[in-house]
C-alpha cells in the first residue's frame, strides 16, 4: 500500500474546508443543530465526491483500493478535520472542548466509516473482475 500523503493531506483540508465555509460564511446566523446537520450533509458529499477520484489518485495504478487504504485515508482525513475545527471552535470562538466533541467533532467519524465502506465495496468489486 503505497499512497501519496500530500494529496491525502490537501485532499483532507479540502474535505474539511468545504463544509467549513458552507456553515460559518453562508449560514453564520443558523441554529447549532441545524449547522451541525447541515455540516454532515456537505461533509458527506465532499467526501463521496472527492473518494473514487481522490482514493485512486493515492494508488499506482498495479494497485487496488483497499479497505486499508479507506481507514487511513479516512482517519487522516478525520484528524485534520477534528484538529483545524478545533483550532476555530475552541481557541478562536471558546467553544468548551467536551462539548465541541460531543456536538461537532463526532461528525467527522463519518471520514473512516465512509472510507471503510469505499475500500470494502472496491474490493467486492474487484473480486468479481
Amino acid at each position: 500500500m503505497i499512497m501519496n500523503w500530500i494529496k491525502v493531506i490537501f485532499n483532507g483540508l479540502l474535505a474539511w474546508l468545504a463544509p467549513f465555509i458552507f456553515n460559518t460564511l453562508i449560514f453564520p446566523d443558523l441554529p447549532l443543530s441545524i449547522k451541525y446537520l447541515l455540516y454532515l450533509l456537505v461533509a458527506c458529499f465532499a467526501f463521496v465526491d472527492y473518494a473514487n477520484n481522490v482514493m485512486s489518485g493515492y494508488l499506482h495504478k498495479r494497485n487496488k483500493i483497499t479497505v486499508a487504504v479507506g481507514i487511513a485515508v479516512g482517519i487522516s482525513w478525520l484528524v485534520i478535520s477534528f484538529v483545524m475545527s478545533t483550532l476555530y471552535y475552541v481557541v478562536y470562538k471558546d467553544m468548551d472542548l467536551l462539548e465541541f466533541s460531543v456536538n461537532l467533532g463526532s461528525i467527522y467519524l463519518m471520514y473512516p466509516i465512509l472510507g471503510t465502506l469505499l475500500g470494502i465495496c472496491e474490493e467486492k468489486r474487484g473480486r468479481r473482475r
